[in-house]
C-alpha cells in the first residue's frame, strides 16, 4: 500500500469519524463534560485508550456493533491510536465491511512502520473477496516488516497458489513457512505447494533452456 493511497484512506476515514463526533456521538465524554477540544494531548490519549479497552471487551463479549461504535468514539478523540484502527478493522472484516476493514488498516500500518500485522489484515481482506494479486502484494509487505511472520507466510503461500505463482521469492517463503510450523495441515500445504513451485520451476528452466 503505497504513501498516497494511505493518505487517502486516513482523510476518507477521519471525515467519517468528524461527521460521527459532530452527531453527538461522544456521549461517554458529554456525560463528564469533558470537551475533546479543550483536553491536552495526553488527556486525550488515555480517554481514548480507556474507551478502547471498552471497545475490546465487547468485541471478546460477541457485541461486534457496540464495539465498532466505541473504536470509532475512541478514534474520533484521538487518531493515533494504531491498535485501535487495527481492530476497528478486524470489526469491520468480521461484519464483511471490506472497503471500511481496508481503510482503517491503512491508518493503521502509516502509524505503525514495524508493524506487519495491518498489512496482513489489508491482505486477508483481499483473499477474502478473491483478489489474489493484491492480496499477495500485501502478504509481501508485511513480510518485509516481519519476515518471519507465520500468518503473513500461510497467505502468501495461499495467494501464490491462486495465482499459480513458482518463482524464487515463492519458494523462499515456502520454505520458511514450512521450517517453522507446526500445525500438521498446514505442514502439509506448504509441503504440496513446494513441490508444486519446484516442479513448475524445473519445466519453466526446461523450456527456457
Amino acid at each position: 500500500m503505497t504513501w498516497h493511497t494511505r493518505h487517502i484512506a486516513h482523510a476518507a476515514v477521519l471525515l467519517s469519524l468528524a461527521g460521527l463526533s459532530a452527531g453527538g456521538a461522544l456521549i461517554g465524554c458529554a456525560e463528564r463534560n469533558r470537551d475533546p477540544a479543550l483536553m491536552t494531548y495526553e488527556d486525550r490519549r488515555g480517554e481514548a485508550m480507556e474507551i478502547s479497552r471498552d471497545a475490546e471487551r465487547l468485541a471478546n463479549m460477541g457485541k461486534t456493533g457496540d464495539a465498532i461504535l466505541r473504536y470509532q468514539e475512541a478514534l474520533a478523540i484521538s487518531n493515533e491510536l494504531a491498535g485501535a484502527w487495527n481492530n476497528l478493522g478486524e470489526l469491520y472484516m468480521r461484519q464483511g465491511d471490506y472497503a471500511d476493514a481496508v481503510s482503517a488498516f491503512g491508518v493503521a500500518a502509516g502509524l505503525t512502520p514495524s508493524d506487519p500485522r495491518p498489512l496482513y489484515n489489508t491482505g486477508l481482506v483481499y483473499q477474502k473477496v478473491g483478489w489474489a494479486k493484491d492480496a499477495i502484494d500485501h502478504y509481501a509487505e508485511a513480510l518485509s516488516r516481519d519476515e518471519n511472520m507465520q500468518e503473513a507466510l500461510r497467505g502468501h503461500t495461499v495467494a501464490a497458489d491462486m495465482l499459480g505463482r513458482a518463482d524464487d521469492k515463492t519458494l523462499e517463503y515456502i520454505r520458511r513457512g514450512l521450517l517453522r510450523e507446526t500445525d500438521p495441515e498446514w505442514r502439509e500445504f506448504f509441503e504440496r505447494q513446494r513441490f508444486r513451485v519446484e516442479a513448475e520451476m524445473r519445466s519453466l528452466s526446461r523450456r527456457g533452456g
